[in-house]
């Protein structure tokens, strides 16, 4: 068996908290995704140490994968108001999807800490089977939440023969299964003569995770622009760039479903008056097309009879048909489905190219807002329960935990044979972290002018932080995260520091601010600049041996931090020999005559 651990969170939270995210406004996206590149190529080939890279080639050594996840784990404290409930995240990524496009991972990763405050441990995979992956999972299931599968990861079939109950024709189904992820203490028995096929589910077979899927390498286009597109427009939402309404939903039932039960399902999301019903009678593909292109609604509940590439649409026993083409061709505005519509969710089937939920989640030519698809497998969906879903959507929480949820109270402890058939296709296409009542926007400025008694507090703004009056007990340290800062006595700061970062994320859960634990500083009781003005300059950048500082103030000392904010070099010359350190990422204080420190970093290769 072959994988290797990529990166643990404790170095993503110090990549992001130790003021040290590689995007700057300084330099360009295409000069920040090559240089995090060489860093990874490099850090691959020669700093296996930095990266905690394991390989694991037996089943009996993942024990010590469990020891290594366990003893690494970034504690995190909750929040206010005890809700903190992501506490681990698992990003497993195809091999070759990481090793070209590391940056939007890591950053798709940075994101998901920086919200949830959570653990996010990337490993990479290269040919593992269905059950490999399973143990893997197994192997990090110590506080894990979630899991999100990057790329083609081989997935577990379910097989079910033909079946009639009450003159319903069940046919025979193979499909891909998730439930095999997300229960990982189950019983699940192979098909005779089967390597790859599952028939029967025992046992405990309550999810404990959930699963996330985000793959476009079965959809006939460029795999690696498509991925591309999703993380950026991922990261929008996650950094309060793409703006959202956060108000309307959108049911759209056809005949055979056409009850209250499905036409107010959506009610827990944003509320009894925030959502519109299209009932069997008004249930035109004219109308729904339009409704797709319209930027009030931000969730959609579709209830039809489909195909993997296509919607049966019904009025009066007339049928029209809505093609996958024609779903991906439209400007849609939505942020997530949920399709009731049967096989449209399934990526497997040949040989169409795309299936109804990839062409809603992706589109073509990067023209679809949406993030995340539920939807099924196979025939069946959301069959009733939608409370347990909706509901804790409602209250704020992701996707892939009101779909986990909707599991536990809706099928419980056991599943019978019906809720086989109908259910064990579920699955999320997209980012299963979605929330739709995400606040993902802080105060465009934000004025601090009183003490705070919290440790390790960090202040986020668009724009502009102003700090005046403020006094910092001994030990504490605060982090300042905007374009603009500016601190104005008086103030004490004893045994404390600030630290100020450019703003390319501003991510808040609540307004102005958010705290967040991180190691304590080794920084002495000084006050930063936020920004590195235009005559400060590192020479070259990224360095193997010299790093030159051009400065044209007068300053007293140069120093040089790890991540972690361990002292590693300090000089007052304008040359420094940085060969004997270890390759990875620094950041360089310039401390000038006036006591003031400018912020900068290096990568040493």
């Amino acid at each position: 068996m072959k994988y290797r651990k990529i990166l643990h969170c404790i170095i993503l939270a110090h990549l992001l908290f130790m003021c040290v995210p590689l995007s700057a406004e300084y330099i360009s996206e295409e000069e920040y995704a090559r240089q995090a590149y060489k860093l990874y190529s490099w850090e691959k080939d020669n700093c296996k140490d930095s990266l905690l890279r394991l390989r694991i080639r037996s089943n009996s050594m993942l024990k010590s994968l469990v020891s290594y996840s366990q003893s690494h784990e970034y504690a995190i404290p909750a929040d206010d108001n005890n809700k903190t409930y992501i506490k681990k995240i698992l990003v497993i990524a195809k091999e070759s999807v990481y090793t070209t496009i590391p940056m939007h991972i890591l950053r798709y990763a940075h994101d998901i800490h920086n919200v949830f405050g959570c653990a996010v441990d990337i490993v990479s995979v290269n040919g593992e089977t269905a059950p490999q992956i399973r143990s893997i999972i197994q192997a990090y299931s110590t506080n894990l939440n979630g899991v999100v599968l990057i790329g083609d990861i081989a997935f577990a079939y379910y097989y079910q023969p033909r079946v009639v109950i009450d003159s319903v024709v069940w046919r025979e189904d193979k499909f891909p299964c998730d439930l095999f992820y997300m229960d990982l203490n189950g019983e699940w028995h192979l098909k005779a003569g089967s390597t790859d096929e599952y028939d029967d589910h025992k046992g405990n077979v309550k999810p404990e995770v959930f699963v996330g899927h985000i793959n476009t390498a079965n959809m006939g286009r460029s795999e690696m622009q498509e991925l591309k597109w999703f993380f950026d427009k991922d990261h929008q939402y996650w950094t309060g760039k793409k703006k959202l309404n956060k108000q309307r939903a959108l049911t759209f039932t056809e005949t055979d479903w056409n009850t209250p039960s499905f036409w107010n399902s959506v009610a827990p999301l944003y509320g009894n008056n925030y959502y519109d019903v299209v009932k069997a009678d008004m249930f035109y593909k004219s109308d729904y097309l339009n409704y797709l292109q319209n930027s009030s609604y931000e969730f959609i509940q579709l209830a039809c009879h489909s195909w993997s590439y296509a919607h049966d649409f019904e009025v009066g026993g007339s049928h029209t048909i809505v093609k996958n083409t024609e779903i991906a061709s439209l400007n849609r505005k939505q942020l997530g489905y949920n399709l009731f519509c049967c096989h449209a969710c399934n990526w497997d089937i040949e040989p169409y190219d795309q299936c109804l939920g990839e062409s809603y989640l992706y589109g073509q030519n990067n023209n679809s807002s949406a993030l995340v698809v539920v939807g099924s497998t196979k025939s069946g969906g959301m069959l009733y329960g939608f409370s347990s879903f909706y509901s804790p959507l409602g209250k704020g929480k992701c996707v892939g935990y009101a779909l986990k949820q909707w599991w536990l109270d809706h099928c419980g402890p056991t599943h019978t044979a019906e809720e086989k058939r109908w259910f064990y296709g579920m699955t999320i296409l997209g980012d299963p972290l979605v929330n739709f009542n995400f606040t993902n926007e802080c105060d465009e400025n934000l004025l601090i002018n009183y003490g705070e008694e919290e440790k390790d507090h960090m202040y986020y703004a668009q724009n502009r932080i102003d700090v005046h009056d403020y006094y910092l007990t001994q030990g504490q340290l605060v982090t300042l995260s905007a374009s603009t800062t500016k601190i104005t006595g008086p103030f004490k700061c004893k045994n404390s520091s600030f630290r100020i970062q450019s703003n390319d994320k501003c991510v808040c859960n609540t307004s102005g601010s958010r705290r967040i634990q991180k190691k304590a500083s080794a920084e002495p009781s000084t006050i930063i600049s936020n920004a590195v003005p235009v005559k400060l300059t590192l020479y070259p950048n990224p360095t193997s041996d010299v790093l030159n500082v051009q400065y044209e103030g007068e300053y007293v000392e140069i120093r040089i931090y790890n991540i972690e904010g361990e002292l590693m070099l300090r000089s007052n010359a304008p040359s420094i020999n940085v060969s004997n350190l270890p390759c990875g990422m620094y950041i360089v204080h310039v401390i000038t005559a006036n006591g003031q420190i400018l912020q900068t970093k290096v990568i040493h290769l």
